[in-house]
């Protein structure tokens, strides 16, 4: 399992020192559009630090990592990718299972919310 903590730190296991755990990691934490060959490359994932407590907060953070490992999926280097967010307070906690092959990478990532915000 990898956390990313409120800090930006990351706490990994050894599946993330993979080539295919590069990947991975460079797909979600990358804004997408940050590469000007790829701008289809990387993920909405910063958008949600700092956004309103809202069902479409919510919708988006779910929806994100599959878009952003569509690419590995097509290209048959993940078998799926299933997301979970919910609130804690003030924070977003995302759960990410991302499965290649036998071992599932589990990411926990939390994310600073504003609460309170408007569905």
């Amino acid at each position: 399992m990898i956390s990313m903590l409120l800090d930006g730190s990351l706490v990994s296991d050894e599946w993330t020192s993979s080539p295919l755990g590069d990947l991975v990691l460079s797909s979600l934490f990358t804004p997408r559009g940050a590469f000007f060959l790829r701008p289809d490359f990387g993920s909405d994932l910063h958008l949600l630090k700092g956004a309103k407590a809202s069902e479409s907060t919510l919708q988006l953070a779910r929806r994100t990592p599959s878009s952003a490992l569509k690419w590995a999926i097509d290209a048959g280097l993940l078998d799926s990718v299933v997301s979970q967010a919910e609130f804690h307070g003030s924070q977003l906690l995302l759960r990410v299972e991302i499965s290649a092959g036998a071992a599932p990478l589990v990411l926990e990532i939390w994310l600073p919310v504003v609460a309170g915000g408007a569905t």
